[in-house]
């Protein structure tokens, strides 16, 4: 979740659905030829666009989770426009916190229901929960499938089911975002970004700016200095 100024940033695509709404007027995004203004718009995963800058707030769903296949269908093409009132509504609905649960108000307005993922059994679940919760501190190392399976005593592919029924995400797109938000975490204190970088996995400053370029369509020095109030 962000709630800022969005804009600035350059045509990416991100493999999860966004949904925007504007605080201080409409959001105008550009999607392909098309420049499209409402009060909130959820745009498609893997849809190339930018936003015109503005006070935003954001909100991804990855799109192989239960939420995002119900969201996807929703779309007209790639995009869903919302007008003022479902705005007001959204707002008013806006998660407080960042667990599964803060969710379900801003749901309920976007006219879906919180499926649940095919179940794992108590013992896998909490061998499963005690690697994702290592996670955080290990992003700088190569975290292979079968390494992370092996911990949890599953199969690859018995791992990589638990996982998604557990996070919602499969395992490379939620590591990608955990090393992104541990990057700009630690640029955000005071790191160097090279030194941010290396410390949350990535092989260097041009590899993370990449990554960010790709995703968010904005370089990491200016969601570094949003972060630390310049």
């Amino acid at each position: 979740m962000f709630e800022g100024d969005a804009g600035d940033n350059q045509p990416h695509a991100h493999h999860a659905l966004q949904l925007a709404l504007g605080v201080e007027g409409p959001v105008v995004a550009c999607i392909g030829p098309a420049t499209l203004s409402a009060s909130a718009l959820l745009i498609g995963a893997d849809v190339p666009h930018f936003l015109q800058p503005g006070c935003t707030r954001l909100l991804y769903i990855e799109r192989e989770s239960s939420l995002g296949r119900q969201l996807s269908a929703t779309l007209a093409g790639d995009v869903r426009r919302f007008d003022e009132a479902t705005c007001q509504a959204l707002h008013a609905a806006w998660p407080t916190g960042r667990d599964a649960s803060a969710l379900l108000p801003i749901l309920r307005v976007l006219g879906v229901t919180a499926c649940s993922e095919p179940a794992v059994d108590s013992r896998s679940l909490e061998r499963m929960q005690r690697v994702i919760a290592s996670l955080p501190q290990r992003v700088a190392e190569p975290l292979a499938l079968a390494t992370l399976a092996t911990e949890a005593v599953l199969s690859p592919s018995r791992f990589t089911h638990c996982f998604k029924a557990i996070t919602g995400l499969a395992v490379r797109p939620y590591l990608r975002w955990l090393r992104l938000a541990q990057a700009l975490a630690f640029a955000a204190e005071g790191d160097p970004l090279t030194h941010a970088a290396h410390r949350a996995g990535f092989a260097d400053a041009a590899h993370l700016a990449r990554t960010m370029q790709r995703h968010f369509g904005v370089a990491p020095r200016d969601v570094v200095a949003s972060l630390r109030g310049a």
